[in-house]
């Protein structure tokens, strides 16, 4: 076929040069020919009149043989997503919690509107002073005094729910130590978690 230019296109020449000198009647053959493009090798297989057929691969031009298939999301992140949605309805928010190993934070988030409601750390003004420096602020002591002061800022915001996230971001905390401490200070505060 001509282009409008007068010329022929380059992947018309390509496959003309490229195409075997003998079809193939098997059947298998089709597969086995996109196996051979898809790794870059010809293939040579006899079919049943006995001489040898050799199908080279495709020029690089060529659209590639591998299929993508599109994947869906994770079942685990819905399920987590869909888990915060459900205590939302129920009218609880969400506490969040990250620890280091010098600190530990703490905040409440509002998924509707995707926003922080409350705050609070050990390097938090109101805390820093009372606990010292580093070596107080990674105790039971200081996470429970966050929890403390987390649930006055509640009281003074009118929340009363809550519930917390285990998958805080990236990290899966287990429920004992700090973050134990951290909780049960914002329960001791008088909010239910």
């Amino acid at each position: 076929s001509l282009k409008s230019s007068g010329r022929r296109s380059a992947t018309n020449t390509q496959q003309q040069r490229m195409a075997p000198a003998r079809r193939c009647s098997a059947r298998w053959c089709a597969a086995a020919l996109v196996v051979g493009l898809a790794t870059g090798f010809g293939v040579h297989h006899a079919p049943a009149g006995g001489l040898a057929v050799h199908h080279r691969p495709r020029a690089s031009t060529a659209a590639p043989a591998v299929v993508t298939m599109r994947t869906k999301g994770s079942q685990v992140a819905w399920r987590i997503g869909r888990k915060r949605m459900e205590n939302q309805d129920r009218g609880r928010l969400r506490l969040n919690i990250f620890r280091s190993h010098n600190h530990i934070y703490a905040q409440v988030i509002d998924d509707d509107k995707q926003h922080t409601l409350a705050s609070c750390s050990t390097l938090d003004p109101a805390l820093k002073d009372s606990l010292g420096g580093f070596p107080k602020t990674a105790t039971t002591e200081a996470a429970t005094a966050v929890g403390a002061l987390l649930a006055e800022r509640l009281k003074e915001l009118g929340i009363e729910k809550l519930f917390y996230d285990r998958f805080s971001g990236s990290h899966k905390y287990l429920f004992h130590g700090r973050v134990k401490a951290l909780v049960d200070g914002v329960r001791d505060g008088g909010i239910t978690v």
